[in-house]
């Protein structure tokens, strides 16, 4: 797991200097930097496998290729064993190798074969490739400067770029007011993109500029293969152990969150059954009386793991917010309890599984079950956009052709799986340091999901029918058909609401009537997150001082 970050086209050294030290945050272990004629690529490194063989940049045997990755490839040994034969010859056993070699014997082709969460660039004179896993579990964002390209793992590090424009992009404000996220893989910044998921883009040295930005997979269509809701149970539970066990390997210690619903326990279970010491698991609440934090307590008891329940003050959560902002680069706070979590988790673990991408993949959320409605409250909500850009009228009419649950689903699969929910754990998890895996997401579970009748998916009404079906084999009825909450330490703590307190507090009426973006927002405690952004960000170097706290800012 990494930050990293380059340049290609124009050289210097001293700026990928300062954009791979802003990455810090996201590998302690190691740095280290590449530097061609064309183009220069970086690396901060945390090491999970292969800890003292695993530098990167990882260069090829003449030097002229060289690689960085941010992630995990879980097939690695198979990988490897096949470049093997091939001819290739190792000098670690780390995954990022694999990926090198793999590259250099079958180019973009070899991406379809790597299973993992991973965002790489890889220097193939004379062109820069940039890859990013299925479903973007991993981020990778960058710019264009004429025909110059810089690319990172976050936008803080493409700003230390002092020519590059800070502009705040409007359009991803309003798709965000909408929706609660942006589209199209814009971020909150004008010209700087989010690569999309499963995606490869080119930069070619000849011609100074991107010349390909193709898709490597592409989220199957859906089928009515599986009606049998036993049978679809049955090989559910087939790809979900062999996802885990895959995702079990690491060179670090590993363990798991407990959140206290049906997701995460299913995979405690099932990571529990496969290793030879109980598995690890971590719960934090704001009270040990928390109902997610009692329902956690349950599953560790009847799964058998070593479970620690820990407790955060509510005030101390408030306090993250700024933090938090500024490490999801999107005014978002209601999260903030991930990385809370995340913080106490890395204390004594380096990787953890979490059950997330399960209600995306087998209809976890209500809405799901009216999504006509959910498309006429957009459609409403449109309405009150004062733009003539494109996205509005094909949002409109993408919403209005929603019809089932299916379509809902297909819809939040993309943007809303990867631009919010995967970005909350990957920015959280790695503020913190810490790798955070997701079995859910396991290509062999997402093909799976897409063969399903959907109706299996809602059987009898009841959400993640299949899932539960496969849950209630390894665990009690209560914790299997527990209902997906609302709201939670996981979702709305009241360290939250402390935060939203304060910011109505310093958000009066006459500030909001001057507000640049106060059309973009419902909440004053939104404008208050969007100026900490614009303040650390737009204005600033990414950086916060360490008392930081919004009051700072008026």
């Amino acid at each position: 797991m990494c930050g990293i970050a380059g340049i290609a086209g124009f050289q210097d050294d001293g700026l990928l200097d300062k954009m791979v030290a802003s990455l810090t945050h996201r590998g302690s272990d190691d740095v280290g930097t590449f530097h061609a004629r064309d183009v220069s690529l970086g690396a901060r490194r945390l090491a999970v496998i292969d800890p003292a063989g695993g530098h990167q940049p990882m260069v090829g045997e003449d030097g002229d290729t060289a690689v960085v990755l941010n992630g995990e490839i879980y097939n690695h040994m198979q990988l490897r064993a096949w470049l093997e034969e091939r001819g290739h010859q190792f000098t670690s056993v780390c995954d990022t190798e694999v990926v090198l070699h793999g590259i250099e014997e079958e180019g973009v082709a070899f991406l379809s074969r790597m299973e993992g969460m991973f965002a790489l660039a890889m220097w193939d004179g004379p062109r820069l490739l940039l890859a990013r896993d299925r479903l973007g579990i991993k981020p990778l964002l960058y710019a264009q400067r004429g025909g110059d390209l810089l690319f990172a793992s976050e936008a803080k590090a493409l700003f230390r770029d002092p020519e590059l424009p800070r502009d705040v992009d409007r359009d991803a404000l309003g798709q965000r007011f909408v929706l609660g996220y942006p589209l199209e893989g814009r971020t909150m910044f004008a010209g700087v993109r989010s690569l999309v998921p499963g995606t490869v883009l080119v930069w070619d040295a000849r011609s100074g500029s991107v010349v390909e930005e193709t898709p490597f997979w592409e989220l199957p269509k859906r089928t009515i293969e599986l009606t049998d809701p036993a049978n679809a149970a049955s090989e559910l539970t087939t790809v979900l152990e062999d996802a885990v066990r895959s995702q079990l390997v690491a060179d670090v210690p590993l363990g798991a969150f407990l959140s206290g619903g049906v997701d995460s326990a299913l995979i405690a279970v099932l990571a529990n059954e496969q290793m030879d010491a109980p598995l690890r698991t971590f719960t934090l609440g704001e009270s040990h009386n928390d109902p997610d934090v009692i329902a956690a307590r349950a599953v560790a008891e009847t799964v058998g793991t070593d479970h620690t329940e820990l407790v955060v003050a509510p005030e101390d959560v408030a306090a993250l917010v700024p933090r938090f902002v500024l490490h999801m680069e999107q005014p978002n706070y209601e999260s903030v309890f991930f990385l809370a979590l995340a913080e106490v988790v890395r204390r004594r673990m380096t990787v953890a599984l979490c059950g997330q991408g399960a209600d995306e993949l087998f209809g976890g959320y209500p809405r799901y079950s009216s999504p006509r409605r959910y498309g006429a409250d957009v459609r409403c909500t449109l309405r009150r956009i004062v733009s003539k850009a494109s996205w509005v009228n094909a949002l409109h009419t993408k919403m209005s052709l929603m019809r089932t649950s299916g379509d809902l689903m297909d819809h939040e699969l993309g943007p809303q799986l990867t631009a919010f929910q995967l970005s909350v754990v990957d920015r959280a998890s790695m503020a913190a340091g810490l790798e955070v895996r997701v079995p859910y997401l396991a290509t062999p579970v997402v093909e799976l999901s897409r063969r399903m009748d959907t109706r299996l998916l809602f059987e009898s009404g009841a959400a993640k029918a299949v899932l539960r079906r496969v849950a209630r084999k390894k665990l009690p009825a209560e914790i299997a058909d527990r209902p997906k909450r609302g709201a939670g330490p996981f979702t709305t703590p009241r360290g939250a609401l402390i935060f939203e307190q304060e910011a109505c507090e310093l958000m009066d009426d006459r500030r909001v009537a001057r507000h640049p973006y106060s059309g973009f927002f419902r909440r004053r405690s939104e404008l208050v997150c969007m100026d900490i952004l614009v303040h650390s960000l737009v204005e600033g170097d990414g950086r916060l001082p360490e008392k930081f706290t919004p009051g700072d800012l008026y």
